[in-house]
């Protein structure tokens, strides 16, 4: 028996949270079939009972759970063959892999229960099927994978007609979905795996999608409790229920998993995010803790993907209205920004104390997310220690310039560049005002005055569109920097190969702009980032799972723990890298970049052995990471909306519509109102 977490939004809006109880059968043993004389083909329920579909050359046989084992038909390459039995005993199947299709392009076929074919659909180039279902009223669903975008599609076969038609007023999601469909009644269900998880009902008449149990939160990950086990079909039972089929394709193990609600025992903590970018640790790591913390229990809640800002948005009304979840991560912080430092995010410094978590025992960019002074407002597992720099010989400088000369060397550049890996021409604007700490002098906060009107910013914009790409440039996939040369470029460094020493960056004739006491900028990650919502009444829960996400044992878990912004987890992965190196292994790199269309790009590999790695290398990568200036989170965030307004109306003179000089206008009038009316 394991147990998960989910919830269930009741009619007054309030969600009543559940354990998940998960209770594992074995239904087929392993070796069901003797191997050397057939195939697994699948399990599925046929006439509401779990079987398991076997070949032995072209031979299907049915194999009941009670040991019955029945020939159906004969099927030309059978054992190459996904195959799913319809309730009238015919069976439907394509090519198990793309590659062994006619030209790669699969296809569909319909036998009758005779074994005569009924028909074979090709389908169309790039298009794949994924699963097939029957409604109760016996209709044939395929869901499709769109191999280009990566996609899925529902679609209907007409064995009668021959054609497969796509039922586009069904939409599964626009990112990456993976899924399972089955008969739900008169609608269909979705059992929606990874990313997401959980079971909605479709209509198939306009589409919309009911979420019935969602699977986020604490402990149950699909297929979690299954290893090496593939998804075969599922059903809800009449009690509420989800019994899924499960089987191993090497030797026919079969399960069956029983998914149940239990009633919530622990006080719960809510989490929430916009955006989860390692779900399967997460879920991992919140799973421990629920098992271990006898009094909280953890739940993590996100959107679909393509619904991230409006879930943000919904956050950010419900922490202005003192409500919210208990505890923030990762991008729903970008949200609530103006709430650190205001009184909705609890100080974490009190607790850190104490807790015994002392500042020292991690890097900088552990604490820089959300800071002021000694307030500390969240903290991060992940850091990464980075600074811009220009390239010397390119640009005809030897040492750091002012800003004008740095603005007249860029715009004397003949060769196409790229200018430290931006694509779009409003982001170099801003890195380029903030290339001294008083914004270049455009803008003074003291005096709540500023100016884009001069000669300054006039060559600020003209560089930054010769170097930068317009939105729509973008969006159409035509920004594509790979192959230019970098006339500057941006180091982000999160493992102590990649990292190059000062004295190799000089060498190259690269000139690193650092801090004026020549320290780099230490960043926390965008992901694994946390904070407590001050109106939780929870507050003392959510910091006893903070702070456990903290802990050497989490951190130390990561998959680069060399990135953990605890010192000791850190060091001793670089050294554990140190004796891997030592015993003559070599680090072997791959490089590749995925275009706006999803077409892969090579860019070569790399390889270092512990020569390359020396001991003045370490120990310069270690104290960077211990001397990295935190970004001053609490000025980003008092910047935000200044550069939000050059991002909006700077795009209007990259795309041609309007001129520098009445873009500038425009930028200082909204700029100072904006000054005006905060002061």
């Amino acid at each position: 028996m394991l147990f998960g977490g989910c919830g269930k939004k009741e009619e007054d809006g309030r969600v009543e949270y559940f354990d998940i109880v998960s209770e594992l059968n074995v239904l087929y043993a392993a070796g069901s079939i003797d191997e050397s004389r057939g195939m697994f083909l699948g399990m599925q329920y046929y006439q509401g009972e779990p079987v398991q579909l076997w070949s032995e050359g072209d031979e299907v046989y049915l194999v009941s759970i009670h040991g019955s084992r029945e020939k159906l038909m004969e099927i030309p390459q059978a054992a190459a063959l996904c195959c799913y039995l319809d309730q009238d005993g015919s069976i439907y199947c394509w090519e198990r892999y793309a590659e062994l299709a006619e030209n790669g392009i699969p296809s569909v076929w319909k036998y009758d229960a005779s074994g005569q074919e009924v028909c074979r659909v090709r389908m169309e180039e790039g298009i794949v099927p994924e699963d097939i279902c029957q409604l109760s009223d016996g209709r044939i669903l395929l869901l499709l994978r769109n191999q280009g975008s990566g996609a899925v599609q529902l679609a209907e076969l007409n064995a009668m007609k021959g054609i497969v038609a796509r039922l586009d007023q069904v939409q599964l999601g626009l990112g990456v979905v993976s899924g399972y469909i089955a008969s739900g009644g008169e609608e269909l269900v979705f059992l929606e795996q990874g990313y997401w998880e959980g079971l909605s009902e479709i209509s198939l008449k306009d589409g919309k999608r009911k979420i019935e149990k969602s699977f986020q939160g604490g402990g149950y990950r699909l297929g979690a409790n299954t290893t090496n086990m593939e998804l075969q079909d599922f059903r809800m039972a009449e009690d509420g229920s989800i019994e899924i089929l499960w089987a191993s394709k090497e030797d026919g193990r079969g399960v069956l998993e029983i998914l149940r609600l239990k009633e919530m025992e622990k006080t719960v903590l809510v989490m929430q995010t916009t955006h989860v970018g390692k779900p399967a640790w997460i879920k991992d790591k919140i799973a421990e803790f629920n098992k271990r913390n006898e009094s909280y229990y953890l739940v993590l809640e996100y959107p679909d993907v393509e619904k991230e800002v409006e879930y943000g948005q919904m956050i950010a009304m419900q922490m202005a209205a003192g409500k919210g979840p208990d505890i923030l991560m990762d991008y729903a912080l970008d949200f609530v920004d103006d709430l650190a430092g205001k009184g909705g995010i609890a100080d974490l410094a009190p607790y850190m104390e104490e807790s015994g978590m002392k500042e020292e025992d991690y890097f900088p960019s552990a604490f820089s997310r959300w800071r002021s002074g000694d307030k500390i407002y969240s903290v991060s597992l992940v850091g990464v220690v980075m600074y811009d720099w220009l390239d010397g010989r390119a640009l005809g400088l030897k040492e750091r310039p002012d800003i004008e000369t740095l603005l007249d060397a860029l715009l004397a550049v003949k060769e196409p560049t790229t200018y430290c890996g931006m694509s779009l021409a409003s982001e170099i604007l801003i890195n380029l005002i903030q290339y001294t700490d008083d914004y270049c002098g455009m803008l003074d906060w003291e005096e709540g005055v500023c100016d884009f009107e001069n000669e300054l910013f006039k060559k600020m914009i003209q560089a930054a569109g010769k170097y930068g790409y317009t939105w729509n440039e973008v969006l159409a996939g035509a920004s594509n920097t790979y192959g230019k040369p970098y006339v500057a470029g941006q180091v982000s460094v999160s493992n102590i190969y990649e990292y190059e020493t000062l004295t190799d960056i000089e060498e190259q004739g690269r000139i690193p702009l650092l801090n004026m006491e020549g320290a780099p900028y230490g960043q926390a990650s965008h992901s694994d980032v946390f904070a407590i919502n001050s109106n939780s009444d929870n507050i003392e829960g959510a910091w006893e799972f903070l702070s456990y996400m903290m802990s050497q044992e989490v951190q130390g878990s990561q998959s680069e723990p060399m990135t953990a912004t605890n010192r000791a987890v850190c060091i001793e992965a670089v050294q554990e890298q140190i004796r891997w190196l030592e015993k003559g292994h070599v680090m072997n790199k791959d490089y590749h970049y995925f275009t706006m269309d999803r077409q892969e790009i090579d860019l070569g590999s790399k390889s270092w052995t512990r020569e390359d790695i020396t001991d003045e290398k370490v120990a310069e990568y270690i104290n960077m990471r211990d001397r990295a200036e935190p970004m001053d989170a609490e000025e980003d965030r008092r910047m935000k909306p200044i550069w939000q307004i050059i991002r909006e109306e700077s795009e209007a003179y990259f795309t041609g519509d309007k001129s520098i000089e009445e873009v500038a206008d425009i930028i200082t009038n909204r700029v100072q109102l904006y000054l005006d009316e905060n002061q």
